[in-house]
This record gives structure tokens, C-alpha cells and sequence, in this order.
């Protein structure tokens, strides 16, 4: 006898829902695998590499600084092409981040440049490591901000959303802040080799980053967007 064309339906229809779940578990459980696997790898190539006795040179310091301006450019006009599709202010912090970390890591690779080294009120063993910290600390708050107004624009929809010229303003404020601060400010040492923490000002950042982290690992998303 044949079965009953609505139970063959809806097992079909169960069949595939567990299809899907299956799916969607093994996805999460591989992110999952991925988070954990480069923070193992990062946190073993951080012991293995801070007794390191290599040194590079200012103008390889200069190369690399340029390469990691060009990356964040990219990512961050990225992020705003997929913006414009879809406006949602979390895409929006992200991109202006990145942007903002972009012109950061562009000053810092002129400001440390042998060429220009000279004319700064802070000798190159503060100039460089505060320099570029700040590329750094500027990216870790706009992604905590992101996080922070991705839960105001859930809260209250598009009342919650900020207009794009009014963060565009502020990133540019900030960067231009930066900037003079860098060239008209003498800066203190930044390295404590004395110290239990050799470079305390990387806690500042490495804050704002944890805070991104939890608020997007609580949002959620991750294990299927």
C-alpha cells in the first residue's frame, strides 16, 4: 500500500528541517573550530616569538606599515560597498574604522619614515610604538561601537540609526586629532623592558577589542551570518 500523501509530505518536510539543522550545527560547531584554532596559534606564535633577536630596519618598518595601510583601505571600503546594499549602522562603524585606522597607519609610516623622523617633537623609540598604537586603539573602539549601536538600532529601528555624515565627521575629527597631537606633543617612553608587561599601553586597546568580542559573541549572528 502507499503511504498517505500528507505524512509523506510532512516527513519530507522534517526530513529536510533536520537537514537544515545539521547544516547550521555543523557550521557553527567549524567556526567554533576556527576562533579557537587561531587563537591557540597566535597565542603559541607570541611564545615562541617575543625572545625573538631579529630586528628589521626603518625602511622595511616603512614597507610593511604602507602594506598594512593599503589592507585596511580596502577592508574598509569594502565594508562600506556592502553598507550602501543594505544600510545598518554595525556595517557602517566597521567601515569608517577601518578607514580611520587606514589614514592612522599612513601617518605613522610617514611620520617614522627616515625621511621625516627628524622634524617631530618625539624622538623614533617613542614616536613609533605610540604612533602606532593609536591605529589600533582607533579601530578597537569603533568596533566597539558598532557593537553598541547595532543594539541601539535594534532597540529603537531607524530612530536608532546615526547619519552617515555625522560618523564620517567624527572619524575625520579624531584622525585630524591624532595627527596634531602626534606632531605637536613630545611623548613619553613607551617601552618598560624592566617591567612584568614590557609595553602597558597595548592594554588600552587589547580592552576595547574584548569588549567587541563578547558583545559579538553574545549577539549571536556568528554561527550562521
Amino acid at each position: 500500500m502507499n503511504g498517505d500523501p500528507g505524512t509523506l509530505e510532512e516527513m519530507e518536510m522534517t526530513a529536510e528541517a533536520d537537514g537544515s539543522i545539521r547544516e547550521s550545527m555543523d557550521r557553527r560547531n567549524g567556526r567554533i573550530l576556527a576562533y579557537v584554532g587561531t587563537f591557540v596559534v597566535l597565542l603559541v606564535g607570541f611564545g615562541l616569538l617575543r625572545d625573538s633577536a631579529w630586528r628589521g630596519n626603518t625602511h622595511l618598518h616603512t614597507l610593511m606599515e604602507s602594506i598594512a595601510t593599503l589592507l585596511a583601505l580596502v577592508v574598509g571600503t569594502l565594508a562600506l560597498l556592502r553598507y550602501y546594499t543594505k544600510k545598518h549602522n554595525t556595517i557602517l562603524f566597521v567601515g569608517a574604522g577601518f578607514l580611520g585606522t587606514a589614514l592612522l597607519d599612513g601617518y605613522h609610516a610617514v611620520v617614522t619614515s627616515s625621511a621625516f623622523s627628524v622634524y617631530w617633537p618625539s624622538p623614533p623609540p617613542s614616536l613609533i610604538p605610540w604612533s602606532w598604537n593609536a591605529s589600533r586603539t582607533f579601530l578597537a573602539v569603533l568596533m566597539l561601537l558598532s557593537v553598541l549601536m547595532w543594539r541601539r538600532e535594534e532597540r529603537l529601528g531607524d530612530r536608532g540609526r546615526i547619519p552617515e555624515k555625522a560618523i564620517f565627521l567624527a572619524v575625520g575629527a579624531l584622525a585630524l586629532a591624532s595627527f596634531l597631537f602626534f606632531a605637536f606633543c613630545p611623548l613619553p617612553p613607551a617601552y618598560y623592558p624592566g617591567g612584568t608587561f614590557g609595553r602597558p599601553e597595548e592594554f588600552v586597546s587589547a580592552l576595547f577589542f574584548l569588549l567587541a568580542l563578547i558583545g559579538y559573541l553574545r549577539k549571536g549572528l556568528w554561527r550562521s551570518d
